[in-house]
């Protein structure tokens, strides 16, 4: 049996070409980071992403969010890009750079993590 919760970062891109860096920890009371996805406000946006979850690379310099989105055509369970890294407060840090195609300044790019608990019942 699986419990599961979505945590929701939020990073603000006030302007055209911004590099932002960002940090938060996951939730203490869950054991695992298994997914990761990202939202934009538009679908053309085009940004870059750098992540770590426990200075742990996950996503290097330059990785394009593209390959993290998808549409509301595909199923819920399934947007989710599939990764395996400790939660329990776990320190997550990066950088997103954004490629300045918005078609309007500022925006909020939505970084989800799928965190679960597995209990063996």
């Amino acid at each position: 049996m699986s419990e599961i919760k979505y945590q929701l970062i939020k990073i603000e891109i006030p302007e055209s070409e911004e590099k932002v860096r960002f940090s938060a920890d996951t939730d203490r009371l869950y054991e695992q980071v298994t997914g990761i996805m990202i939202s934009m406000p538009e679908s053309d946006i085009r940004a870059s992403l750098e992540l770590s979850i426990n200075n742990t690379e996950l996503f290097p310099e330059d990785y394009e969010t593209k390959l993290l989105m998808t549409t509301e055509n595909v199923a819920p369970d399934d947007r989710f890009y599939s990764v395996i890294c400790e939660a329990k407060g776990s320190r997550i840090e990066g950088k997103l750079q954004d490629a300045g195609k918005s078609r309007s300044y500022p925006y909020t790019a939505l970084l989800y993590l799928r965190l679960e608990n597995t209990s063996k019942v």
